[in-house]
């Protein structure tokens, strides 16, 4: 809840006078009206890549996939990897 209460007090979830409904209201009622719980609940259901999500996404011509290749950015940045490391699931 640090990482929350700094976002709603001076980063993306702060509520910037003059504007239309935003994030920050949102998140604000959820927390004031129902408490932490159902904040996690809001981002379980709207930010777990679930099956049925990614399919309504990807329906919707929504869904972005990209590679990460993170054992050649490790390998970029620190050199190889030793021969018994640990490798990403493809």
């Amino acid at each position: 809840m640090h990482a929350f209460a700094f976002r709603r007090a001076h980063g993306s979830y702060r509520v910037r006078p003059g504007t239309a409904f935003q994030r920050g209201h949102l998140l604000g009622f959820l927390l004031e009206s129902e408490g932490p719980e159902a904040l996690r609940d809001f981002f379980t259901e709207v930010c777990t890549a679930t099956p049925e999500l990614t399919a309504a996404l990807a329906a919707h011509h929504m869904l972005v996939r990209r590679p990460l290749n993170l054992d050649s950015a490790i390998a970029r940045h620190f050199g190889p990897l030793p021969a018994k490391a640990w490798q990403a699931p493809e």
